[in-house]
């Protein structure tokens, strides 16, 4: 059995920050991520101003979801075809000529439903391209050796953002309103696509060699071949189903529609789950080697079931948001510890198939969950959505420990 080792240490973080075009990539990639953050947030609170319905909401999620499932191969097939930094800019741009659209029509009073819907989908299919972009050019940019210590900086710019985003932009929506707020979003963005401007890529971009359903077929078949591939993968499908909406549509609806705390609440809860993830991805960047990390991985996955359990139990804000920043913490030891075990058990002539397969994993059943969320939200109310997204989560970590290789993976 090989044994798989995390080796983080916290003293080569800033090396790659000699790299100049990295220092213009990760700032580009602090703004994407801070305004995806914020986005969540801002949208959700204005959106249920409107529908006044978790279901609403879960339906306008939807449809932010679908286009870039349906697109995210030919994203892919982009990545690899032209400049990274090129999709990132345009991208970024476009998001933030979408914001202002938003704003605008906020702004003059005429905003509506069909309005947020049509946003969703333009975002959504803008995504679909920025996300594999942003996924491979930190590789383009640094030797192979700085190559973990440029995503560990990604990182922690997420959990950052995370941390960070949904209470700004909740706080800039209460005291100067949300058209300030729309705009300083779109203003984040605009600041991404100034910095990957910036960035000379490091290498030119290789076309496909193979027809795209022979690429996913290979992947496929990796995955069904070798546990240590597929039961991640599969792991993280079963999670994405619990998860997604019981974070996105169940803590909007439960801090706004039943607890009362209004757009500040659903700040405070994401930004709570923020603040457990960014201590998480600090410990794991600061550790040095975990045993047994297979197991680590499950029972990672099960502290964020169990932390969302305790959420929907509870009934004051404080104590969901206690709860909250529990669930955090194992999202991004789970997340860390996961994807290396992919990425060190994949072949290397595959691995990017695979990984492809990871990032669908991440978004391929978000409707389901979107949809699922609505309809126990009719029925048994935001606390609901969030108790059974937790069980959810609950199921993949035992998925994961029914499997023999995970659990004597040293």
């Amino acid at each position: 059995m090989r044994t798989l080792t995390l080796n983080f240490t916290g003293l080569g973080f800033l090396v790659p920050f000699e790299v100049v075009s990295f220092r213009w990539a990760w700032g580009g990639l602090v703004c994407s991520l801070f305004s995806d953050q914020a986005q969540a947030a801002l949208l959700a609170v204005v959106a249920l101003n409107l529908v006044g319905s978790a279901s609403g909401w879960a339906a306008i999620l939807t449809a932010q979801a679908v286009p870039r499932i349906l697109l995210i191969v030919v994203g892919g097939v982009a990545a690899d075809r032209l400049h990274l930094q090129a999709i990132l800019r345009v991208g970024n741009a476009l998001q933030a000529l979408a914001l202002v659209s938003i704003a605008a029509l906020d702004h003059i009073g005429v905003l509506s439903v069909p309005d947020l819907y049509a946003f969703a989908v333009v975002y959504g299919a803008l995504a679909a391209f920025t996300a594999p972009a942003a996924d491979a050019l930190i590789p383009s940019l640094l030797p192979p050796e700085l190559v973990r210590r440029g995503n560990a900086l990604r990182s922690l710019a997420l959990n950052v953002g995370r941390f960070l985003g949904p209470p700004a932009v909740t706080t800039l929506l209460v005291v100067a309103g949300a058209t300030v707020a729309l705009v300083g979003v779109a203003a984040l963005c605009a600041a991404a696509a100034l910095s990957f401007g910036q960035v000379t890529a490091g290498g030119r971009q290789q076309r496909a060699a193979e027809p795209l359903f022979d690429q996913a077929r290979a992947g496929l078949t990796v995955a069904a071949s070798q546990p240590l591939v597929g039961v991640p993968i599969l792991m993280l499908v079963i999670f994405n189903v619990g998860y997604s909406g019981a974070t996105f549509v169940g803590l909007p609806a439960l801090a706004r529609l039943e607890l009362g705390a209004g757009a500040q609440g659903v700040g405070l809860l994401l930004g709570s789950l923020g603040a457990g993830a960014l201590v998480g991805a600090v410990t794991m960047l600061l550790i040095s080697s975990i045993p047994r990390v297979g197991c680590f991985a499950c029972l990672a996955i099960a502290t964020v079931g169990l932390g969302l359990v305790g959420a929907g139990m509870a009934h004051s804000l404080w104590t969901v948001a206690t709860c909250l920043a529990v669930a955090g913490l194992g999202i991004s030891c789970a997340a860390v510890a996961l994807l290396t075990i992919v990425q060190v058990h994949a072949p290397v002539e595959t691995r990017g198939r695979v990984l492809a397969l990871w990032s669908l994993a991440f978004t391929g059943l978000t409707p389901l969950s979107y949809a699922l969320a609505g309809l126990v939200g009719e029925r048994l109310g935001a606390h609901g959505i969030i108790l059974l997204g937790g069980v959810c989560v609950l199921g993949a970590a035992g998925f994961g420990l029914l499997s023999r290789p995970m659990r004597q993976l040293a």
